[in-house]
């Protein structure tokens, strides 16, 4: 090799390795510019998935989703509806058949004793029902990790944390700290509680949601993930956390079908990409009024039954105003409900998105920065351009391709 080419061989790879870490530090300095680029980039991919006919992923209907919409306002020409209609929606939720009803919202005080009663009574005899708690999502240092409840709930919490089998270091999990909570009367009723706290990422859309906490020195689960374990017949006991990799749900069993492990990837904080089954109407949709009708008609309740029993209910209040509305990668303003209800749908169906992890980056670093040395030194600089071009687009192409054939990000 001549001298000149050696120098060009020189000065080519430090050009390269130079780009590659110029492009990684603009990563770490700009992390709310570059990240938020790449996070908008793959939600185009999601959009693209939703509206197409081919790569839209199939949909489960064992999840459904019951609002309390406009509409349903409208029927009952009730814009405040109080415990007793909660009452007779636990009720009919219960008689037709549904095997969990998770319901977000949270009940922290008794309203009228008579009503009260009513909806402890209906959510004690259904055994299927779900609630949720408000968790402060902090981290231990600077953090004030003192919460404003005290007594009977406090108690509730503490006997209801799971003791996990983790392997690894889960420091990085958020620490949770209770502010509010369903009622302890209506909490012990229950079948159980969940936290239904999120964070956004940094542009304010919400992509991937925590599966458990850290709570008084053990776990809480989400109000995804409290249910369908249930559901799946795996208690914490059969729970294994590998902080950064996945959880395992050990022998998780479907009705009618076989045991296996369920295995969910997720980051350090633990959490899990929601993979959004599709827009909001993706779902199959109950409206509040018409099943709350069906309380007192036996005929309707049958047929009711027929279409749900067995299946999942996440029962939330979607009408105008309602605070509980975000931006996720495919619509800017979606009830957060059906971020719940699209990650027990992942777990349920076991179609999981996957983030490459840092050794699998790296190799395809390297693989692009060899092809840009090639190049580079076969070129021109005008074909160095096309190449890069060319280079960019296949990047672009194959990373759409494998979320869409194997659920990689």
């Amino acid at each position: 090799m001549t001298t000149n080419k050696k120098r060009t061989l020189r000065v080519t790879t430090a050009l390269v390795v130079t780009s590659l870490v110029a492009v990684h530090l603009l990563f770490w300095l700009l992390p709310s510019v570059f990240d938020t680029w790449n996070a908008q980039t793959v939600d185009q991919i999601f959009v693209f998935r939703a509206n197409s006919d081919r790569f839209r992923l199939p949909y489960d209907s064992t999840v459904i989703q019951v609002d309390l919409s406009d509409k349903s306002i409208e029927a009952m020409r009730n814009f405040y509806l109080n415990r007793s209609h909660y009452a007779r929606l636990v009720g009919v939720l219960s008689e037709t058949g549904s095997a969990a009803q998770l319901w977000d919202y949270i009940f922290p005080a008794r309203t009228n004793p008579a009503e009260d009663s009513l909806f402890i009574a209906a959510t004690a005899k259904a055994h299927n029902a779900y609630y949720g708690i408000a968790f402060k999502l902090t981290s231990e240092k600077g953090s004030n990790l003192e919460s404003p409840l005290k007594g009977d709930i406090i108690d509730y919490l503490k006997e209801t944390k799971w003791n996990l089998r983790v392997e690894g270091d889960a420091g990085d999990f958020y620490l949770g700290v209770p502010e509010l909570v369903t009622m302890p009367s209506l909490s012990r009723a229950a079948r159980g509680l969940g936290y239904l706290s999120q964070k956004p990422d940094r542009d304010g859309v919400f992509r991937r949601t925590p599966l458990l906490l850290r709570y008084d020195g053990m776990f809480y689960p989400s109000f995804a993930l409290r249910p369908i374990c249930d559901y799946l017949h795996v208690g914490p006991e059969n729970i294994i956390v590998r902080p950064g990799k996945n959880i395992t749900l050990k022998g998780a069993q479907k009705p009618g079908g076989t045991p296996h492990d369920i295995v969910i990837p997720i980051d350090s904080r633990g959490n899990i990409i929601v993979n959004y089954v599709g827009f909001w109407s993706r779902m199959k949709h109950y409206d509040f009024a018409t099943l709350l009708a069906s309380a007192d008609d036996r005929d309707e309740l049958e047929m009711l039954s027929e279409e749900l029993k067995g299946r999942i209910a996440v029962v939330s209040e979607v009408s105008t105003g309602s605070a509980d509305v975000r931006p996720v990668p495919l619509e800017s303003e979606y009830p957060l409900s059906g971020l719940h209800a699209n990650v027990l749908h992942s777990i349920l169906t076991e179609t999981f998105l996957r983030e490459l992890n840092g050794g699998e980056m790296l190799l395809i670093e390297l693989v692009l920065m060899g092809m840009v040395a090639l190049l580079s030194l076969n070129l021109s600089s005008n074909g160095l351009w096309v190449g890069g071009i060319l280079i960019l687009g296949g990047y672009l192409f194959g990373g759409g391709l494998l979320f869409l054939y194997a659920n990689i990000v």
